[in-house]
């Protein structure tokens, strides 16, 4: 949660995000590429996600972790 606190709140990206998503007709007339933030913001997601999906993997099957997952998280996985 801290994070993407810092992320909406304390940075460029965040705060085109947040005038995305209130006013993207103001944003449009201001020159910047309302569907090209919006997905940026959704790539961005999945990379997140998919990443602490990878971690999470790494974490619980340690023992039994070589690099792949053996079936398991493909759902994580599946988005990158």
């Amino acid at each position: 949660m801290p994070a993407t606190w810092w992320l909406l709140y304390r940075t460029r990206f965040g705060g085109g995000l947040r005038a995305v998503g209130e006013n993207p007709a103001a944003v449009d007339t201001a020159g910047v590429f309302v569907v090209g933030l919006r997905y940026a913001a959704v790539v961005d997601l999945r990379r997140a996600l998919r990443r602490c999906g990878r971690v999470s993997l790494a974490q619980r099957f340690r023992p039994l972790y070589q690099g792949h997952v053996a079936g398991r998280g493909y759902i994580a996985l599946a988005a990158g």
